[in-house]
Order: structure tokens, then C-alpha cells, then sequence
């Protein structure tokens, strides 16, 4: 048995093929979204996102100049990049199954090859806090 995934447009009330999408209304009388008409599918304009994701950002710096909220923000982050004791990074192992030594030390020693070229011993405190900060 295959399965087959396909989109079917969703018959609207004045029976016009209308776009749920934030960009275009379907009680101004306007037809779907530019995405609709040229590719066949919705998923573009839903991409686009909220039209005042800017906005939005601008209210999260502003609120990242309250001290409380920076100092939560700062806490967060720092508890969540502390770093392993036992391969002196900020990421654990968790095996599915027992793994020999070899095994262990060999991962070990290329992920602090890889922290190193990454640079995350001074990269990952910001990631986190703005992570956080900008849930994204």
C-alpha cells in the first residue's frame, strides 16, 4: 500500500478558493496569496510568518534592557552551558546501547575537536541567551 501526500484547497464560504494566510484576507474579496497562484501550494505563505515578527524583535531587545529580565536571561543561559567534567565540554554522551572504551575515548576526543573548531567555549553562552531571548 503507498501513500500519497497531496494538499486540497478548503472550500470557503462565498465559494471562492480563499488563502487562510496572514498576507492575503479572504473577506476583502482578495483571491489566494501569490504563493497559491504561481507554485500550487500554500506552504510558501506560510513560511512568510507573522507580519510583526520585526516588531516583535525590537520588543524583545527592549525588554532585554530591563535588569531583571538580562539577569534571567544571563542566569539561563550560563546553566545551561556549563561544561561536562568528564570530556570538558557543554555536551553529554547518552548511548542506546553499552559502548566499548575505545569507543568513548574516540567521540570524546573528536568532540572537543569539534567544540574547538566551532569555537563554542566562547559562542555557546550567546546562542543560548539569545535562544532564549528570541525563541528561535
Amino acid at each position: 500500500m503507498s501513500w500519497k501526500k497531496y494538499f486540497t484547497p478548503v472550500p470557503t464560504a462565498d465559494n471562492m478558493s480563499g488563502s487562510y494566510s496572514p498576507l492575503s484576507s479572504r473577506n476583502t474579496g482578495m483571491r489566494a496569496g501569490p504563493a497559491r497562484t504561481n507554485y500550487s501550494s500554500y506552504l510558501p505563505d506560510v513560511y512568510v510568518g507573522s507580519p510583526n515578527r520585526v516588531e516583535r524583535y525590537g520588543q524583545y531587545n527592549t525588554m532585554d534592557l530591563d535588569s531583571e529580565v538580562n539577569a534571567a536571561l544571563d542566569i539561563l543561559a550560563e546553566f545551561c552551558t556549563q561544561t561536562n567534567k568528564e570530556n570538558g565540554t557543554s555536551f553529554n554522551f547518552k548511548f542506546n546501547k553499552a559502548a566499548t572504551n575505545s569507543e568513548i575515548q574516540i567521540l570524546g576526543q573528536y568532540l572537543k575537536q569539534w567544540t574547538k573548531l566551532q569555537n563554542f567555549e566562547t559562542r555557546m553562552f550567546g546562542i543560548f541567551r539569545n535562544v532564549f531571548k528570541y525563541g528561535d
